[in-house]
């Protein structure tokens, strides 16, 4: 007898660190660029994401923010 998989929805809330440096020539544009770039992942994280075949990963709601700043 084949065993039936049943299918349940699961959410999950993860948090993660990312430090990154750039090249800017002076504060104001270090400032654009990184929200231009959080920007970005607050509306690219939103689009489905298929980190391996056998897994379908739907985000729902995606905060990015600058935590701190130094130069």
């Amino acid at each position: 007898m084949k065993e039936m998989v049943k299918e349940f929805d699961v959410s999950a809330n993860v948090n993660f660190n990312v430090s990154f440096q750039m090249l800017a020539n002076n504060e104001a544009q270090a400032l654009t660029k990184i929200e231009n770039l959080l920007e970005i992942i607050r509306n690219e994280a939103t689009v489905d994401c298929h980190i391996h075949p056998n897994y379908d990963v739907y985000v729902d709601e995606v905060e990015a923010r600058l935590n701190h700043l130094s130069y």
